[in-house]
């Protein structure tokens, strides 16, 4: 399980191996903007420990549809950026924001087939064979919903949330920690 220090960030008391969190825009915003927040005119670069990856709008390479953060400071880069953009620009996040998404991947001892009595390879869509299990709200495995949560648990537990409204890490690590608990895994 993970922890909030006072800053926002993560404390790890379960090892997570990868973090990312995406922010997909609805209606792109002028890359200005997001250039006066990280001081750079770059597309990818490293900002307080975390790498960054702007996505441009294939209309207008002055507007970014896409914000990636990769890292472990990415909750706590995204509540700046946030809290940036409402204060500064007064923009309203519920218009502009298509969706928050988060991947998360968490170590730890899983015996998925001890605890749940599968076979011990399951295969998945296409030729793709994963050791374990997926649980997901996703009707077609598509990700193409606005909201939608995927959990695969094998070796690691892997978590895709997707959503329209903000995603808090530590609050996804709590239920995944339920999830985990119900499922005795």
């Amino acid at each position: 399980m993970q922890g909030n220090d006072e800053k926002g960030s993560i404390k790890n008391v379960r090892k997570i191996r990868e973090m990312a969190y995406t922010i997909s825009f609805l209606r792109s915003i002028p890359r200005e903007i997001v250039n006066s927040f990280f001081s750079t005119n770059s597309l990818e670069f490293n900002f307080k420990g975390v790498k960054i990856n702007l996505i441009l709008d294939e209309r207008d390479n002055n507007f970014i549809k896409q914000i990636m953060f990769i890292g472990d400071e990415s909750q706590k880069l995204v509540n700046d950026l946030i809290n940036f953009l409402k204060a500064r620009y007064s923009l309203r996040l519920d218009e502009i924001v298509w969706s928050y998404e988060v991947y998360l991947e968490v170590e730890g001892d899983f015996n998925i087939t001890k605890g749940l009595q599968i076979p011990s390879v399951l295969p998945l869509i296409s030729n793709v064979t994963n050791y374990g299990i997926v649980i997901t709200n996703d009707p077609d495995f598509k990700m193409m919903n606005r909201n939608f949560t995927t959990v695969q648990i094998d070796k690691y537990v892997r978590v895709i949330k997707r959503s329209q409204n903000f995603i808090d890490i530590v609050n996804l690590l709590n239920e995944l920690e339920k999830l985990l608990d119900k499922i005795k895994i």
